[in-house]
């Protein structure tokens, strides 16, 4: 979480003004100073973002999240339908994203999400932040959790195969069902890997591994909450 506040106070190069719905003490000038709800302040748009996000205030007429998310962006969902109540909130979220069926993964997108239904638990407040870091990475996706490693994955076949190739099978694991990534050459080639080796293993969390060793684009792992129903502190 604290890296994800850095981030966000970097993205301070100008100021918007907020309504707030929460009491909120501000610096201004270097003196920290009470506002209530109802007042209007002016501050700096990442923090802007975070409190927008945290529903602790509000810009009327315009949704400051979704300006993070070109609208070449899209998000294509797998595994079946995407619920109502997901969807009416993604739209909330970000009007503009174009929304895609498939039985595959693909990047019909500039930049496309790739989610898989079978992820229940999606944060949903999070996904501008994910489209915008794909300006620094070619693939953005959380880890499964921090004990799972690659060794618990798969048959002892699947093993031995995915060691030939990772060399090392204490590695981390990420959760493919929600997978951010820049349509380029490399990550063509990485999806193509993806589906060669999900042919061979019985695992597609291990396979995903594979092939993104064989690949090696530009990643970043997320921590596992970006796929929890956990409220941002």
């Amino acid at each position: 979480m604290a890296c994800l506040f850095i981030w966000l106070r970097h993205l301070e190069i100008c100021t918007v003004w907020l309504k707030l719905k929460s009491t909120q003490v501000i610096d201004v000038n270097g003196t920290p100073t009470r506002y209530y709800p109802g007042d209007w302040v002016d501050v700096g748009t990442g923090y802007a973002r975070r409190l927008i996000s945290q529903n602790l205030a509000e810009k009327p007429g315009v949704n400051v999240l979704s300006e993070l998310v070109d609208y070449t962006a899209g998000m294509v969902i797998i595994g079946g339908e995407l619920d109502n109540n997901k969807y009416r909130q993604i739209q909330e979220t970000i009007p503009h994203l174009e929304i895609m069926y498939s039985d595959d993964a693909e990047i019909p997108f500039s930049e496309t999400l790739i989610y898989n239904t079978k992820l229940n638990k999606l944060r949903i407040e999070l996904l501008p932040i994910g489209f915008k870091w794909l300006k620094s990475f070619q693939v953005i996706l959380p880890l499964l959790d921090y004990t799972t490693l690659a060794l618990h994955l798969g048959n002892d076949d699947d093993r031995v195969k995915a060691k030939e190739i990772l060399k090392e099978l204490r590695v981390p694991v990420y959760d493919t069902n929600l997978i951010f990534i820049r349509r380029c050459d490399e990550t063509k080639e990485l999806l193509s890997r993806w589906k060669a080796h999900k042919e061979n293993l019985t695992d597609s969390r291990l396979a995903f591994l594979c092939a993104l060793y064989d690949v090696k684009p530009l990643h970043l792992a997320l921590p596992n909450t970006w796929s929890c129903v956990q409220p941002l502190r």
